[in-house]
């Protein structure tokens, strides 16, 4: 059970080295007409009875709002990426509020808050949550779990494409040292 677990999580890591820029467009939960997936349909509906039942600020609510999220951060339109990054700032500050940001959703906002702050272009944004999600990671996982690994190889990515390279010795370089224990042997 641990090798499969372990397999799962390098297949995380092996994903998150793909630049977000790059990202394939069959990814992108939209129909061919523009419009919404069914997957985003049934989501959206959750939210908003959870919104209606519970409340916005109800721990049930704010992790459908981060499912809703992570379906629309596929999305390569800008105007769909604002709506997810407005939704996983709401998501960290409520789970914030409850307390409950060191926990496995509250990082995973966290990092998909930055990957989407860094896919609409905001460098400096996106960089401040990585290193705020990489501190929280290391503190509540330790600095070698799989998670942590991720988060230190997209914020080495994000370093890189604001540089240009990563020279040997630069704080991308160094990042991608750090996660090269961690990635899978077989790529």
């Amino acid at each position: 059970r641990f090798f499969v677990e372990q397999k799962a999580k390098n297949r995380l890591i092996d994903r998150a080295r793909i630049p977000i820029q790059s990202m394939p467009l069959d990814t992108v939960p939209m129909a061919s007409d523009g419009q919404m997936s069914n997957s985003e349909k049934t989501q959206r509906e959750m939210v908003n009875r959870r919104m209606e039942q519970l409340g916005p600020d109800h721990l049930s609510t704010l992790k459908g709002m981060m499912k809703l999220a992570m379906t629309l951060k596929r999305s390569q339109d800008t105007e769909v990426l604002q709506e997810c990054k407005n939704m996983l700032q709401k998501c960290t500050q409520g789970f914030e509020n409850q307390d409950v940001i060191n926990t496995d959703f509250g990082l995973t906002a966290m990092n998909s808050l930055a990957q989407v702050l860094e896919k609409l272009g905001r460098l400096e944004e996106a960089e401040a949550m990585y290193r705020r999600t990489l501190v929280e990671r290391e503190t509540v996982l330790g600095k070698h779990h799989p998670d942590t690994m991720i988060t230190v190889n997209n914020l080495g990515l994000l370093l890189e494409a604001k540089k240009g390279e990563a020279e040997i010795g630069s704080e991308a370089d160094q990042m991608y040292r750090r996660a090269l224990p961690f990635t899978p042997r077989d790529i």
